[in-house]
């Protein structure tokens, strides 16, 4: 008798937990190469953003691999809307300036395996932080994102705020800014 078909593995998207903490630094090594173990948050960092909001954070999946990843916190307006830094708007990556009474919400990272880029994680991780936001009833998303490929540009095209123009212009190709703009989101400057 003839065994019935294993059903296809499926990208499953869910809040992050603290078993996904390895999961998540391999991913964003791999994702962002050229800052090596820089561009991976501490396990420390993970553990605080899960713990500040953890139903804002995001993983996808595929037969139990981490794949994707976005983090993010609620901030009140007169923070989310003012001239900020990453660091500090972020409290240093740990998501310790989440407020529960705020009324926006701040996209800190999302970043997707290079090898399943182009199945809509992305896109996925993004309409879920875009449900949160609609479900909590807030005003909207902000958020920073990095440009990874702006230091290899950056004799060509002299500022970050040039290069930024070239992407949202379509004469530069960035995986982070460039999927934003292609999802709607318009950038209002360089931080």
């Amino acid at each position: 008798m003839a065994q019935p078909p294993k059903p296809a593995p499926k990208i499953d998207e869910r809040n992050a937990v603290p078993a996904d903490i390895a999961g998540i630094r391999a991913l964003m090594i791999k994702a962002y190469p050229s800052f090596g173990d820089a561009a991976a948050y501490s396990e420390a960092q993970l553990r605080g953003q899960m713990h500040q909001f953890p139903e804002g954070q995001f993983v996808a999946t595929y037969e139990g691999q981490v794949i994707g990843y976005m983090a993010t916190f609620r901030i009140p307006e007169s923070l989310a809307l003012s001239t900020h830094d990453w660091t500090t708007i972020t409290g240093r990556g740990y998501a310790s300036r989440h407020d529960p009474q705020g009324d926006w919400i701040y996209g800190m990272d999302v970043c997707v395996d290079p090898d399943f880029r182009g199945q809509r994680i992305g896109q996925r991780l993004y309409t879920a932080r875009r449900r949160l936001c609609q479900d909590l009833r807030l005003k909207g998303i902000v958020f920073g994102g990095r440009m990874p490929n702006l230091a290899r540009r950056w004799n060509k095209v002299g500022s970050a705020e040039h290069y930024l123009e070239l992407v949202v212009a379509g004469k530069q190709r960035d995986p982070v800014i460039g999927f934003q703009v292609r999802n709607g989101f318009e950038p209002i400057g360089v931080l």
